[in-house]
């Protein structure tokens, strides 16, 4: 009998059809998995969780003897000031500082495309003409992090920043929605309320007392603010019909005028001041 190569494939395929379906099934449905894991993990940038933990605990090592040596106490009286950074340029302090009760000052923040983290140009000059001059000063740090250990990069980035300087004001933590695409599109209202909850608590664990910025957009759809009680709220509101009350610092308007700076700033009034006691140790 002649022999017959491809009789002899449908024979063997007739005698075996039963386990060739399944196993055909499960070498498809296993190259499945494969390829789209490999393609899935390009849009992937994730650390294990020991890896976070690790990085959380070397930061604190490595800011644990930070602490600020300023103690003040907070009083129910009502205190007016600006916030600054770069964009105001040059500034005449000895003009300035008999116009205002406070001046928070960015320190610095995080680009909202490629995500690196700067100081602010003017940072140091600002903080050293007001604190030279006794001008009460908080300082605020532009948040553009998408996951904790970002937020923990951005707080001991502001941290060493500031260990140096008389702080008596808030630090402040300030995410915002900005009209263009950014990196941290896509965050969840849990994600950006336990953000500014990590960075101010990181903050307020060295010795300084802590607020959050929130415009009204953010206010309204980026938080959950329930779940920030007990952080002071800066709340940014230009115009009339203020429909929010429950902030402590209220940023009423982006194109004020005072002595000193030339051009548009922001104005703001407080719900509190503070008194300077004297020294603390951590």
């Amino acid at each position: 009998m002649e022999y017959n190569f491809f009789d002899k494939i449908k024979e063997l395929s007739l005698k075996y059809k039963a386990f060739i379906v399944p196993i055909l099934s499960l070498v498809i449905i296993i190259t499945f998995v494969y390829f789209y894991s490999i393609s899935y993990s390009k849009y992937i940038n994730y650390d294990s969780f020991n890896e976070i933990d690790e990085f959380i605990r070397i930061t604190k090592e490595k800011d644990a003897n930070i602490y600020n040596p300023y103690k003040t106490k907070i009083v129910n009286q009502e205190s007016r000031g600006i916030d600054i950074s770069e964009w105001q340029g040059e500034i005449d302090w000895d003009w300035l500082k008999d116009s205002v009760d406070f001046v928070i000052i960015r320190c610095g923040g995080r680009t909202t495309v490629e995500g690196k983290i700067f100081e602010d140009n003017n940072f140091r000059k600002n903080i050293e003409e007001a604190t030279k001059r006794n001008i009460p000063v908080g300082v605020y740090f532009f948040s553009a992090a998408k996951n904790e250990k970002e937020v923990y990069e951005e707080a001991s980035f502001t941290l060493n920043l500031i260990k140096n300087y008389k702080i008596t004001y808030p630090v402040v933590y300030d995410y915002e929605t900005v009209n263009e695409a950014q990196r941290t599109d896509g965050l969840s209202k849990r994600e950006i309320t336990h953000h500014a909850k990590t960075f101010l608590n990181y903050i307020n664990n060295h010795g300084y007392d802590v607020m959050a910025y929130i415009n009204q957009y953010d206010y309204d759809y980026s938080y959950n603010i329930n779940d920030l009680q007990g952080i002071k709220i800066w709340y940014a509101y230009y115009g009339e019909n203020l429909r929010v009350n429950n902030y402590d610092m209220l940023q009423y308007t982006s194109t004020g005028r005072v002595n000193g700076i030339r051009g548009n700033v922001d104005m703001n009034i407080s719900r509190f001041s503070y008194v300077l006691e004297g020294e603390q140790n951590g």
